[in-house]
């Protein structure tokens, strides 16, 4: 009686594991803009390159990515376009507006630099968010003679996509 006891409960066991759901791929892609590491002004590219990443199953979580995007990129035809240890201070979204703010690194640059990293971090926000405006700004800090940079959607004309 002890080995059919045993039988019935290796057959259940099989119909249960049989019955469970697939395991489904929690794998998710994000899309995060960096600067191209040459730059062709002749050619076709634009200056602003998207990267591919995965990042499991945390894409509502938009603190971590960003946090995430701000270490860097994995490709080396890829550079970051922020100062070593730039970090996420704060995020706040209202729909299609976006607030970030980052540490006071930030405002170490200008002109240029400032344009190209405040428009692969919005043009990356967006993505992320959905958002159509992006509010940046540097903790206790000006950028530029400014305390925020705002860009949206149809501001930035730096990308080749």
């Amino acid at each position: 009686m002890t080995h059919r006891r045993i039988w019935i409960c290796l057959l259940v066991m099989l119909l249960l594991c049989g019955c469970a759901s697939p395991a489904v791929d929690s794998d998710q892609q994000v899309t995060f803009y960096y600067v191209q590491s040459e730059i062709d002004f002749q050619g076709q590219n634009g200056v602003i390159a998207p990267e591919i990443r995965e990042i499991g199953n945390r894409s509502d979580d938009l603190s971590y990515l960003l946090s995430l995007y701000l270490q860097g990129p994995q490709s080396d035809a890829l550079r970051s376009p922020f100062p070593e240890n730039l970090t996420l201070v704060q995020i706040r979204q209202e729909e299609a507006y976006l607030e970030v703010v980052v540490s006071h690194r930030l405002s170490n640059l200008t002109g240029m630099e400032l344009t190209l990293a405040c428009s692969c971090l919005a043009k990356t926000c967006m993505d992320l968010s959905g958002a159509q405006e992006v509010r940046i700004s540097a903790q206790e800090q000006l950028l530029d003679g400014a305390s925020y940079i705002t860009i949206t959607a149809d501001s930035i004309l730096l990308s080749g996509a």
